[in-house]
């Protein structure tokens, strides 16, 4: 139950902070939902009679879900020599980074929620029922080569 509060604080103070910089925070949602913008209005011109919309809206979901920048933030500490103070607090390291990552993706939630509504209004996506049960992510299920499972599972589902 401690390491939940500390958890939530390092959230809220890195939400804050990234507050601070919220137009950098557009930009690294800019950089998410390019791609995906991109791919749906391209292969929805270029293929007209067929249902790529879920696809593409799906993956837009997932890379604003999914994104990692600890190569930029945690590494950063690492080179700079900033883990060593971050060891000496009576805590696990790892709520730090954590707290930080998990702020980012609030960050990408709220700014990328609006973008993703447009996407499902220029392009509806009806989810099948039957098929949502195929976008839990289930260790044991095989998986297809170089495509990431939830997009394609949650792709499937939106079938």
């Amino acid at each position: 139950m401690r390491y939940l509060k500390l958890l939530c604080g390092y959230v809220k103070r890195y939400f804050l902070q990234w507050f601070a910089s919220r137009s950098f925070a557009f930009t690294l949602v800019a950089n998410q939902a390019v791609t995906p913008l991109i791919g749906l209005a391209v292969w929805t011109t270029a293929l007209p009679g067929r249902n790529l919309s879920a696809y593409y809206v799906v993956l837009l979901f997932v890379r604003l879900l999914t994104v990692s920048y600890e190569n930029h933030t945690f590494s950063g500490r690492i080179y700079a020599g900033e883990l060593a103070d971050d060891l000496l607090r009576p805590h696990p390291v790892v709520l730090q980074p954590l707290g930080e990552n998990l702020a980012l993706r609030v960050w990408h939630l709220i700014i990328g929620l609006p973008l993703l509504a447009g996407a499902l209004l220029l392009a509806p996506v009806q989810l099948a029922s039957r098929n949502l049960a195929l976008a839990l992510p289930i260790p044991w299920r095989s998986r297809p080569s170089g495509a990431s499972a939830p997009t394609v599972s949650l792709a499937w589902a939106a079938r």
